[in-house]
């Protein structure tokens, strides 16, 4: 019988292999909580990989989702009897559901995959922890995501094959509550973190009673833009310098880190009614700082930008400013 279990879901570009590597290396195992994270070298991530990564879909149908929370719960029962744990923290971003650019759904199947595990595993109490993030820059670190996957798209591509204003936090939480109730569902914003990310989780684990120490480990991502560059023209017949200057929206930089500012606010600004709610009902906490989800400005712009289309000119992408 597992008395608690903690799933860190990410969401992806959210520190989530940062906090992975923290928690591979916290000794919670001595304090009898089983630690699972996704891409761990040891023996419980090599029963994950086998019995679970299968099983990971770009969208799922019922069936899928039962042979996946089975899997997830015969891994945990199995190792925390091999461990004599009773506890367990599993982070695996992947189990909420794909990164947008991989599918045009926005973590729709994250609650029911969730909900399946827990009918399943029955702990005594749990806790599920998602982050998220101001939509412009999430989707930009999806979109550089892409690259180092060895995936690159023009933006334009990317902006069509997953639509900015599908990425509604507020919706995305109001899932979770609905099937797994309020008390268990912990949504953090990654912009609340002064600093690196990793120490702002440990300090959530300890407020539900994990008493832990977490490394503050940093997941550096490269980019090799000569790759990339080739890749794209490959894929899209594009000139050299194209390709190049496209390949190096995949690296983030001193001068630029996001989209530029047009894109940006085009994103934010139709979503800024749903983030209003999400602030409302599931980030009370941090009501008063705003954190720039709501901070959209020269609405004329942003309406040119609305749905149903999201018109990218080449030279936006180009003309990176």
């Amino acid at each position: 019988m597992i008395k608690n279990a903690v799933f860190h879901l990410g969401a992806h570009k959210t520190a989530t292999s940062s906090i992975q590597q923290s928690l591979r290396q916290s000794g919670l195992r001595q304090k009898g909580v089983l630690v699972i994270a996704k891409g761990a070298a040891n023996k419980g991530r090599d029963l994950y990989k086998e019995m679970v990564n299968p099983l990971i879909r770009n969208s799922y149908t019922a069936q899928d989702i039962e042979a996946l929370s089975s899997a997830v719960v015969d891994v945990i029962t199995a190792l925390s009897k091999r461990h004599r744990c009773d506890s367990v923290i599993l982070s695996d971003e992947n189990l909420g559901g794909p990164m947008p650019g991989l599918s045009p759904l926005f973590y729709d199947d994250g609650p029911r995959i969730l909900s399946s595990i827990l009918d399943k595993l029955k702990p005594e109490a749990f806790t599920v922890f998602l982050t998220c993030r101001k939509q412009d820059d999430f989707l930009c670190s999806c979109y550089r995501q892409l690259y180092h996957l060895g995936k690159p798209q023009l933006l334009e591509e990317f902006l069509e094959s997953f639509h900015p204003g599908r990425a509604d936090w507020n919706a995305i939480a109001d899932k979770y509550v609905s099937a797994i109730g309020r008390d268990g569902f912990r949504l953090l914003p990654y912009e609340a973190a002064t600093g690196s990310f990793v120490p702002f989780f440990q300090d959530q684990l300890c407020r539900i009673g994990i008493d832990v120490k977490l490394a503050d480990k940093h997941a550096n991502i490269s980019v090799d833009h000569q790759k990339v560059a080739k890749q794209l023209l490959a894929k899209d017949g594009l000139s050299q310098e194209e390709a190049r200057s496209i390949a190096m929206l995949a690296q983030p930089t001193s001068r630029q880190s996001g989209f530029p500012p047009i894109i940006a606010r085009a994103i934010m600004g139709p979503l800024e009614a749903g983030n209003r709610r999400l602030f409302r009902k599931h980030l009370r906490e941090y009501r008063g700082h705003k954190l720039g989800y709501y901070q959209a400005n020269n609405l004329d712009l942003i309406k040119a930008f609305r749905l149903p289309a999201f018109p990218i000119e080449e030279s936006n992408i180009l003309n990176y400013k």
